[in-house]
């Protein structure tokens, strides 16, 4: 997993292995339509990340259902796992995506949770990250069933609040609360590697001003506004020579979800971080402090006219989502960006952009 391509391009020729480059686009559509599905089954969601999901499931509803719905309307195959906690349910998720008798949906009763934590390693325990599990199995804590045995104030005292929680929900009781992702998100990021070692501060440039755009159009759609602009710029840990990974933020006079607010200060604290002679590799912007559009406070001394930045930015969203993402942007990103990774064997974005439809013949 991660693994560098030339690393095991023999073996890929060797069993004539299908290689796709990053489809971000691809990706994040298909996520969105996961989550569109989910919603025909509860309206309590929580995005946990672009391929899970946590649902409040009512007791009518067959699990094996969502399945079903996955793969006939999007052609995803997906698990599912049930339980009464955040951390049983993906216990038995685990078991569901192992188990070739579960087909892809596990739903286990209260007869079955003990043998089920008895198959989970303590590093396939949720929440429980690789120092966690070394210690653990110190302690002879080898599976999840163990975990769940454990005294919960012991294991607090040895670790952590949060690590007592993981303990009480193996024992199925709720300690960590259904959230709306959407609505409680305080930060985002938009990174990318470089297709090409880059020099010239202006290709970076046009780098940060993308991922300004897709950060403005990110927090415009979901209605939150950015207090804070942070970018960082690396040459990459495999760099020859001079190596740099540095970030540096920048605090908004006021929040904005205007992306050539956001490119404003990305540059500026890019003109921080560059410097001239070395080769960089990878660069970034993330958004924190994000708050609800409709808590915003103006800054008396800030000569901005803000009726018009909001029209200017519904314009340019509307004609993206009509005509297809990247129609319009701000000058600043480029015709031609030179700073694009490598994509030789990008598949189709086909759900997205019209000339790339799958054709049915």
């Amino acid at each position: 997993m991660a693994a560098p391509l030339f690393k095991w391009r023999d073996l890929i020729q060797q069993h004539n292995v299908h290689v796709r480059s990053s489809n971000y686009e691809l990706y994040g559509d298909m996520s969105d339509r996961v989550y569109r599905v989910l919603k025909q089954f509860s309206p309590d969601v929580e995005k946990y990340s672009i391929d899970e999901a946590f649902v409040h499931l009512p007791s009518f509803v067959d699990p094996a259902a969502i399945r079903t719905a996955m793969l006939k309307q999007l052609g995803l195959p997906v698990s599912v796992g049930i339980g009464p906690t955040k951390t049983l349910s993906k216990a038995a998720n685990y078991i569901a995506k192992k188990d070739a008798r579960r087909q892809g949906v596990y739903a286990p009763d209260d007869t079955e949770w003990d043998n089920v934590l008895a198959h989970i390693p303590i590093k396939q325990v949720w929440g429980i990250g690789y120092r966690w599990a070394r210690r653990m199995t110190q302690l002879n804590i080898k599976t999840a069933r163990d975990l769940r045995d454990k005294e919960p104030t012991l294991i607090k005292k040895k670790f952590n609040v949060v690590a007592e929680r993981i303990v009480r929900e193996l024992c199925g009781t709720q300690c960590i609360e259904l959230d709306d992702i959407a609505q409680d998100r305080k930060n985002a990021a938009c990174t990318r590697s470089f297709g090409q070692p880059l020099t010239d501060l202006a290709d970076i440039r046009k780098a940060i001003a993308f991922f300004c755009s897709t950060l403005g159009t990110r927090i415009r759609d979901d209605g939150q506004l950015t207090t804070h602009v942070s970018v960082f710029l690396s040459t990459g840990r495999f760099s020859k020579g001079e190596r740099l990974h540095r970030t540096h933020s920048a605090l908004l006079p006021e929040p904005t979800d205007n992306t050539q607010l956001l490119a404003q200060y990305a540059y500026a604290s890019l003109d921080t971080l560059f410097r001239p002679g070395l080769r960089y590799k990878q660069a970034g912007v993330f958004l924190s402090g994000l708050i609800d559009n409709n808590a915003q406070q103006f800054d008396l001394f800030v000569n901005r006219n803000h009726e018009r930045e909001t029209s200017l930015m519904q314009a340019l969203d509307a004609i993206n989502y009509r005509y297809g993402r990247g129609k319009v942007k701000i000058a600043a990103e480029g015709t031609d960006p030179s700073w694009v990774m490598k994509q030789a064997w990008l598949s189709d974005k086909y759900t997205t952009r019209w000339n790339e439809l799958k054709t049915v013949m």
